[in-house]
């Protein structure tokens, strides 16, 4: 099965989801770890055994754990990010054994393509899963990682067209707090431009309190009109083509009236597992040849500048692109090599996705080696920070026997 499993993979600090490849039906299916039930998440946990080299993990590891059996070691991909190299290793080993939910005797070298889908992205969370997956030896063209925003987006557009003529609403509610977001098409540009951004937020009363006067269907009844208020807001200002719910919030049925409200006219969809099946969907593009060009997301961390150099090329003039507008920020890399031409330094074409800001950025080369002309030649890598932070790395990479590398090498950190 080696290089077989093409995988979404939604982590959080409680819990994480799986979503692989069914090239039967061509659609993601939710790896089932409960034997049978709907649900799907499986508790983001560790417990060491005492006495032993082995781990527990997920829900046998919360019953080891709730039978005195061991301490849960809970909160990993948090814990992995503060730099904490056991804190890496137990994630890494809580990824590998979640994995044999797709199989049992799934190991990492077969997959094929994974993409991870987290709440939200930061440098150190990236940094602290990117090393986990490093332990697990998968390599790093096999994975990506996208934030719940991308993973709406990527799930929707592989839904029936209808289902997006207009604007489309998601709501997640979990831990008392709901969160709104639409999904907008621009479709005058080309490519259409989609964008998914956050519209509203609103927070309810813990169910536990009954002492604030909200217990039983008495609470379930306030909430509900809340709800109902809220997305009556939001309706009135947009056509809406159809609407999701998502989150643990939405497990019961408490909310009848807004259920009501949201389904004249639209389409109405509720489920668990929508952002782990749009990480799968977004591996099954990334192997997919020939791509169309219809629809380009751009999201927070999508990088908004194109990078390139003007080079000679059989005797003419053109342009040579490094960098593409549209990618995430940390998948953004690009390297090439090039002989100069009359000059000690390096040219860069700058430009945005909309064209508003187009500029040149010159890179003096100091201390360069005098050479004939067309004898040095260089490397040039770029590499993003964040979103709009790169750094230019420079080599001198010689010219073979003739002139032989200096060694010399040039940073420059730019800000777009």
């Amino acid at each position: 099965m080696a290089g077989e499993w093409i995988l979404g993979y939604e982590l959080t600090r409680r819990y994480a989801q799986i979503c692989c490849y069914n090239p039967k039906t061509k659609e993601p299916e939710s790896a089932d770890p409960s034997m049978g039930l709907s649900k799907f998440q499986i508790p983001a946990a560790l417990l060491k055994l005492p006495g032993s080299e082995d781990y527990l993990y997920g829900h046998e590891a919360v019953r080891a754990a709730a039978d005195g059996r061991g301490i849960l070691t809970d909160n990993l991909l948090y814990r992995a990010s503060q730099e904490d190299a056991r804190a890496v290793e137990e994630l890494a080993v809580f990824i590998r054994k979640s994995l044999r939910t797709v199989n049992t005797g799934f190991r990492p070298e077969d997959v094929r393509r994974i993409t991870f889908t987290l709440p939200q992205i930061t440098g150190k969370l990236l940094e602290g899963l990117y090393r986990a997956v490093d332990l697990l030896k998968i390599p790093r063209e096999r994975v990506g990682v996208q934030d719940y925003r991308e993973s709406f987006y990527t799930y929707v557009m592989h839904q029936k067209q209808e289902l997006r003529s207009y604007a489309v609403a998601l709501f997640l509610y979990e831990k008392n707090l709901m969160s709104c977001y639409e999904l907008s098409i621009h479709r005058k540009s080309f490519p259409k431009v989609v964008t998914v951004s956050k519209t509203g937020e609103m927070a309810f009363l813990p169910e536990d309190k009954t002492y604030l006067g909200y217990a039983g269907g008495s609470y379930a009844r306030e909430k509900d009109q809340k709800f109902s208020q809220f997305a009556q807001e939001m309706l009135r200002t947009k056509l809406y083509s159809s609407i999701y719910l998502t989150g643990d919030g939405f497990e019961e049925p408490w909310f009848p009236e807004t259920l009501k409200l949201l389904c004249r006219g639209r389409r109405v969809f509720s489920g668990r597992n929508l952002f782990v099946k749009g990480a799968c969907y977004r591996s099954m593009e990334e192997l997919e040849s020939g791509q169309g060009t219809e629809f380009l997301y751009m999201g927070q961390h999508k990088i908004t500048y194109n990078i390139g150099m003007e080079v000679l090329r059989n005797g003419r003039k053109e342009y040579f692109g490094i960098i593409s507008a549209g990618v995430n920020w940390y998948e953004a890399s690009g390297s090439c090599e090039f002989l100069l031409d009359g000059t000690n330094g390096i040219e860069l074409l700058i430009q945005s996705i909309d064209r508003s800001d187009a500029r040149k950025i010159l890179i003096p080369l100091d201390g360069l080696p005098e050479r004939p002309n067309r004898t040095t030649r260089l490397r040039l890598s770029i590499e993003f920070g964040a979103v709009r932070e790169c750094q230019l790395t420079v080599e001198d990479v010689g010219f073979g026997e003739w002139y032989p590398s200096s060694g010399k090498t040039w940073t420059e950190k730019l800000k777009l």
